[in-house]
């Protein structure tokens, strides 16, 4: 690693003789978060392949999984990094451990939506109907995602997602949807979003129920 990230030399100099880390792994995150961003972000890349083998082969106490990601995670929040950037330089088990450990982290964070102007950009006053869920509880979503589709005064609406996120406890389908009652919780993918002032969702014309376009 210290050959790929001529930064990290001080680190691996500090490091005992033997080919396994341990407390090390955390070690390394303080030292990474500690570069400029740019190099945090080009070095977590250029070791990545080490992070992947060390999570397949390194990680019966856990050293990779809570010692360096859970400590990294902690780390970019605390000094305002780009969490999903810092999460797109990781190999596929980093990034599921990514976030199964920041579910785990943000558990308290989630958000509830409410069918009001306050909650969903583009609000429809009048009587609605929740028609159904395009989506499955616990699903993670991409921002433009359609959750739901909602109909209204002859006419259907999707409920979309203005973030990537994830929806979990859903109102029931197929229900009068009065407003003020609860859609859904949601938990935005960056903790920079969290508790914002700003909608989460979106109300966005879909057909009229004769078929015409909206």
């Amino acid at each position: 690693m210290a050959n790929a990230v001529p930064g990290l030399r001080r680190w691996a100099l500090s490091l005992p003789g033997g080919d396994v880390l341990a407390s090390e792994w955390s070690e390394l995150a303080y030292e990474l978060v500690e570069l400029a961003p740019d190099e945090t972000f080009s070095a977590l890349t250029a070791i990545a392949p080490f992070v992947e083998e060390g999570l397949e082969q390194h990680d019966d106490r856990d050293q990779v999984s809570l010692g360096f990601i859970e400590t990294l995670i902690g780390l970019v929040e605390k000094k305002q990094l780009d969490p999903m950037r810092v999460r797109s330089t990781l190999g596929a088990r980093a990034k599921t451990q990514w976030d199964s450990l920041s579910d785990y982290l943000h558990q308290g964070d989630w958000s509830l939506v409410e069918f009001r102007s306050r909650h969903v950009e583009g609000f429809v006053p009048g009587p609605a109907r929740l028609e159904r869920w395009l989506v499955k509880p616990g699903s993670r979503v991409a921002a433009g995602a359609s959750l739901a589709r909602v109909a209204r005064a002859g006419a259907t609406y999707e409920l979309v997602a203005m973030l990537p996120c994830q929806v979990d406890r859903f109102a029931v389908a197929g229900h009068e949807l009065p407003e003020e009652s609860i859609l859904v919780y949601l938990l935005p993918d960056d903790y920079r979003q969290f508790r914002r002032p700003t909608p989460y969702v979106a109300l966005r014309m879909g057909r009229r129920l004769n078929g015409e376009a909206g």
